[in-house]
Order: C-alpha cells, then sequence, then structure tokens
C-alpha cells in the first residue's frame, strides 16, 4: 500500500499545483484535513493539541513552528516540506518581507551536485 509520504514526483508536482491556490498555512491544513475526512479532534489529537488550537491554526489565528507544521504534516500524511515551506512563508509574509520560500532536500541537493561534477 502507498503512503502519501511516498507519492511520485509527479503526482506531487500536481500536488503542488494545486497547493499553489492556498493563501496561508490555516488554508493548507484545513484543505488536506477536509480532504482527507479527518475532523479537527482527530487531527489534534494525532498531533498532542487542543481542537481549540487547531481551529485557531486554520483560522491563521495562531502562527505555527517549524516543528509543529512537521507534525501536522506527519500527522496527515504528506510530505513535511509542503508544510514547512508554507509555515516559513507565513511569518516573512506577516513581517511584510517580501520573500519567496521554496525549499529543497539536503540529500536530494548533494546527489544532484555530485551527478553535476561527475559529468
Amino acid at each position: 500500500m502507498r503512503t502519501k509520504k511516498n507519492l511520485s514526483d509527479k503526482t506531487l508536482e500536481k500536488l503542488d499545483k494545486i497547493i499553489g491556490g492556498v493563501r496561508t498555512f490555516g488554508e493548507l491544513v484545513l484543505s488536506h484535513r477536509t480532504a482527507d475526512e479527518i475532523t479537527q479532534a482527530e487531527l489534534a489529537r494525532r498531533i498532542g493539541i487542543s481542537q481549540q488550537q487547531l481551529c485557531d491554526i486554520e483560522k491563521n489565528r495562531k502562527p505555527v513552528s517549524i516543528y509543529r507544521a512537521k507534525d501536522i504534516a506527519e500527522a496527515l500524511g504528506y510530505p513535511d516540506y509542503i508544510f514547512v515551506e508554507r509555515a516559513i512563508q507565513d511569518s516573512l509574509d506577516k513581517a511584510k518581507l517580501d520573500y519567496n520560500v521554496t525549499l529543497s532536500h539536503k540529500k536530494k541537493l548533494s546527489r544532484l551536485k555530485q551527478k553535476t561534477a561527475a559529468a
């Protein structure tokens, strides 16, 4: 059985396009939670917070740390970089800093550098 963590690159690209329409971390969590038919109570239980705290996150009333973003991604079964990237972007946006965040995995980047050097 395939888990969401083992999605193909093509599937992840499609997911990234869908997520591109999501403007905030809270919207990202809400959209994935409801798409997977998980209640707020269940997701809150999985990540060890109250349902009210999760509601505050989904309504963008409470910022999240990178660690919490990772926990939420794991609880929903999605790659953590999607949620971590959005959490960092929210922090930059709230600070009115005009930057865009794009994360890349260190191991994949290292392999790419090795392949490039060998060529």
